[in-house]
């Protein structure tokens, strides 16, 4: 699944504090150059296949990304519960009908049979009805609308973004520097840099997430080497547009693999009924819960959080009479988690990988 991505939001969110909101488009153009030219290397230097650099991050890395992100999600969605700049939980009056439209969403969206509309969707739609209907007994709860300005979910045509005009690359350019495009290049190359690789290495790990669920047939192997490049186009026709671009999201290809979708439709249909929602739909898309939604992604970091294959790796590595390369592989797992938590995405897989080939290298020029 592809989307927007907080490894796109964040580092952009803090150049917006720096410089004001003028600084989005130039800098996703710039980032997107980068990703296009990340895909062209990895095309061109990597046995001309990205599979090499899939490869390059092991399971045991995988594993513990994809643990990380499990529980960096579950932190996120903490905030439903609290009261807002986290200071301390909501009154009872509200945190417990929250409590359990969470509860009660991630149950029926693990639980409830499959069918051919996916449970997350039957279980947002039976909650919000729930709360509007019953709204006097359940009490305060927040809606998705309270988070938008009061235009936000009015839906209709004219919700749709417009194409930018040429200004809107420049304005920055000319008020925030001067016209200094040496300073400029300056602040924007570091983060475009920064969120053209996250974005090449998120993406291609979805596809190995879904190779590894799925399978990966001739017609998905013939089509790696240009995900990076499709990619970067579609985040410039989204940059003109004023989008600030995206990448193969992690938690979406999980909450669509879980729901039954696993070919290229699946995707498109994604894509379909988001923009058909935000036309269409959302004056009542402002009805959802919030609690219902993190309901959801609770069930989303269940199935993100790799807990079977991590304690089977704990046990084979700490095990006295087991082999020593299982405790490199625990290590790289351990590490990969613990930074990915901490310092970020990225660094935990770096770090990982890092600390994989160097404990290996070492163990086997003993062993040699």
């Amino acid at each position: 699944m592809f989307g927007a991505a907080g490894v796109v939001a964040v580092p952009i969110g803090t150049l917006v504090g720096q410089y004001g909101t003028k600084i989005v488009a130039p800098t996703t153009l710039l980032s997107t150059l980068f990703t296009g030219l990340f895909g062209i290397i990895c095309k061109c230097t990597i046995a001309n296949n990205t599979q090499a650099f899939e490869d390059f991050v092991s399971s045991n890395v995988m594993n513990g990304f994809m643990n990380s992100l499990g529980f960096v999600l579950l932190r996120s969605q903490l905030a439903v519960f609290c009261l807002p700049g986290g200071a301390g939980l909501l009154p009872k009056t509200q945190l417990i009908p929250a409590a359990a439209i969470a509860a009660s969403v991630a149950m029926g969206t693990k639980l409830l049979p499959r069918s051919p509309i996916p449970n997350p969707i039957i279980m947002l739609v039976v909650s919000s009805v729930l709360c509007t209907v019953f709204s006097d007994k359940f009490g305060p709860v927040k809606l998705l609308g309270s988070l938008g300005n009061s235009d936000t979910f009015d839906g209709g045509v004219k919700s749709l973004p417009k194409l930018l005009p040429v200004s809107a690359f420049t304005e920055a350019l000319k008020n925030q520097f001067g016209g200094n495009l040496i300073s400029f290049a300056k602040v924007l190359a570091p983060v475009a840099a920064g969120i053209g690789f996250i974005t090449v290495l998120e993406t291609l790990l979805a596809k190995k997430l879904v190779d590894e669920k799925v399978g990966a047939d001739a017609d998905a192997d013939a089509g790696k080497d240009v995900s990076v490049l499709s990619q970067t186009v579609s985040n410039i026709v989204s940059c003109l547009f004023g989008g600030f671009g995206g990448c193969g999201l992690i938690p979406q290809t999980v909450l669509n693999l879980s729901s039954g979708g696993s070919t290229r439709v699946s995707g498109l249909a994604f894509g379909l009924f988001f923009g058909l929602g935000i036309v269409l739909t959302a004056p009542l898309l402002s009805k959802i819960p919030l609690a219902a939604l993190a309901g959801v992604m609770l069930a989303v970091c269940y199935d993100t959080i790799q807990a079977k294959s991590s304690w089977k790796m704990l046990q084979s590595g700490l095990a006295k009479d087991g082999e020593k390369s299982n405790a490199v592989k625990l290590t790289a797992l351990i590490l990969t988690t613990f930074v990915g938590v901490e310092f970020g995405f990225a660094a935990g897989i770096l770090s990982g990988v890092s600390c994989e080939k160097i404990l290996g290298r070492q163990l086997r020029a003993k062993m040699a």
